[in-house]
């Protein structure tokens, strides 16, 4: 049955045994049945396997009533009878059968077939733990790390959960993994975590192979690999992980936009909702509202924010909230809102939290609270870019709170360091002012490349400002021309202005009094009243062919953004 001499084989292992149990050998029957009902060496037969059972029970096989006394639970091969088993685990513990010590333990703590009492469930779990069986070690870890009915301990969690993992508990492998990976008693140690989630994988544990999937995504403790999360995504999956198959439509998801598969998303989604994940449902919401491989549906999207809400699925709270606020699918009610915003705040979405900050800053919904938004603002900031972002600005111009050009300075550099556009930007103006920094031109013009070339206009206009005074960088009007024309066809007024000024002068480009007069035009037209007063003076220096040009510019060319 388990080579020891050479290969297993569990036919000939079947009838060995049968052999024996013919012959009235308690053990043997015992064995018997359990390879019956397991389908060890043939076709799996429960009735006959729960008979073989009784026999053994019969004989005084400790383990045959431990195994016994779960099929009893079960109701399977036979009709159910808690009782019965309840009395079955109680005698094959005394008998010194640890499974059963640990199955009396999960009773007392999940209140089955007896009032709940963790004490008491600590205590099995404790006689289990002392016959050295796994899943009594594995649950007596649990107790030990969380405190239940009795003092934390991570140095004996741990003890614990090594020793059951090195006799085959994926449970206690998988929460090793979750302990180094959070480093939670011992120092963090992502590889470590990897290689514990790995062992519980292998074991064909669902929790784990979405865990190890997790870290291939994200190229933690392993090298970055979507394919190898694919994988061990696709194998929890199969034994029906609600959490992989939304794993699965969050990688359709987030592939490169040519690779993007919204089929497969909604497929997955639709898996992960029936299997109950509250979170499915939500994310099919959104696909609805923005028709991303369905038709637009905002009221659809809707009765899946509230299916998700209702669940207490804190991303579901948020968008329902955000559908009441924008009227998606449903009438606007911006104090409907607000209560969801709360609740998803409540939970520590920071999505939430954000939501509800700018509810209180803006009196939507609910009365104005300056203090309220400026708490539930520095909540969100915890994690979200964009709430430091926004608090940062808070903070710059003294919005719900005191000024604090530092502070502001702070939360602009966390959010730019996870590529926040507008942070980067302010970044830049920091440097550039001395504003809650000392001024430094050359890291200015760092952080407004970076943030004009990712498509912010006014970096591209400061950093055009640095190129044409030369400060902190080289002086270079050609430079500064096409930044400045890069800002001011997105429609930033001021480097419409200076564009204006350059081609007026002929500094980075041939002098071109129509394309000065083009985009002084354009900036009076946005309201810049000192391009009104250049206009005029310009006119007075052109010829008719070159008034006419400008007017055919401005004419024949889109005007820029306002």
């Amino acid at each position: 049955q388990f080579g020891l001499r050479g290969r297993v084989d569990f036919a000939a292992a079947r009838r060995w045994y049968a052999k024996a149990a013919a012959q009235h050998d308690a053990e043997a029957a015992g064995a018997l049945g359990f390879m019956m009902i397991a389908g060890q060496g043939g076709q799996p037969d429960p009735k006959a396997g729960v008979a073989w059972l009784r026999r053994a029970v019969a004989g005084g096989d400790a383990l045959a009533e431990a195994n016994l006394a779960v099929m009893l639970d079960l109701g399977v091969g036979t009709a159910p009878n808690k009782a019965k088993a309840l009395a079955l685990d109680r005698d094959a513990a005394a008998k010194g059968i640890g499974f059963a010590a640990f199955r009396l333990g999960a009773r007392y703590e999940d209140g089955n077939g007896v009032a709940k009492n963790l004490a008491a469930a600590r205590r099995w779990y404790a006689r289990g733990a002392a016959l050295r069986d796994r899943h009594a070690e594995a649950a007596l870890a649990r107790f030990f790390e969380d405190g239940i009915s009795g003092p934390k301990n991570a140095a004996k969690a741990i003890a614990l959960y090594r020793q059951a993992a090195a006799a085959g508990s994926p449970t206690a492998a998988n929460a090793l993994g979750r302990i180094y990976a959070e480093g939670r008693g011992v120092p963090r140690d992502d590889q470590a975590a990897a290689a514990w989630y790995r062992q519980a994988a292998q074991a064909g544990l669902a929790t784990a192979e979405v865990n190890l999937g997790t870290l291939y995504v994200h190229g933690t403790g392993v090298a970055k690999d979507r394919d190898a999360a694919r994988a061990w995504y696709l194998k929890a999956a199969r034994q029906h992980s609600a959490k992989a198959e939304f794993n699965l439509a969050m990688l359709a998801l987030s592939a490169a936009p040519e690779r993007r598969d919204y089929a497969a998303a909604k497929m997955w989604l639709d898996k992960a909702a029936a299997h109950r994940l509250a979170a499915a449902n939500d994310a099919l919401g959104r696909l609805w509202e923005k028709g991303e491989g369905v038709p637009v549906d905002a009221t659809k999207a809707f009765a899946l924010y509230r299916l998700a809400a209702r669940a207490r699925d804190p991303r579901g709270e948020n968008d329902l909230g955000r559908a009441f606020m924008k009227g998606i699918g449903t009438k606007p009610d911006a104090a409907a809102a607000v209560r969801w915003y709360a609740r998803a705040a409540a939970q520590g979405d920071s999505d939430g939290e954000y939501n509800l900050a700018m509810a209180y800053a803006t009196g939507r919904g609910t009365a104005a609270d300056p203090a309220t938004a400026r708490r539930w603002m520095q909540a969100a900031a915890a994690t979200l870019p964009e709430a430091q972002y926004r608090l940062g600005l808070w903070q710059s111009f003294g919005q719900f709170g005191p000024r604090d050009t530092r502070a502001a300075f702070g939360n602009f550099q966390r959010a730019a360091a996870q590529h926040y556009v507008g942070a980067e930007f302010r970044l830049g103006l920091a440097y550039d002012q001395g504003q809650g920094v000392a001024a430094d031109p050359a890291a200015a013009a760092k952080w407004y490349r970076r943030a004009a070339i990712a498509g912010s206009r006014n970096a591209a206009y400061g950093l055009g400002a640095l190129y044409d005074d030369g400060r902190g960088v080289a002086r270079d009007r050609a430079r500064a021309l096409r930044w400045y024309r890069r800002a001011a066809r997105e429609g930033q007024v001021l480097a419409m202005f200076n564009l204006g000024d350059l081609y007026r002068q002929g500094e980075g480009a041939p002098k071109d009094l129509a394309r000065a007069y083009f985009w002084w035009w354009h900036a009076a037209a946005a309201g810049l009243p000192p391009a009104r007063h250049n206009l005029a003076l310009l006119a007075a220096e052109m010829s008719p062919a070159e008034i006419t040009r400008a007017k055919e510019l401005i004419a024949t060319r889109p005007p820029p953004p306002r």
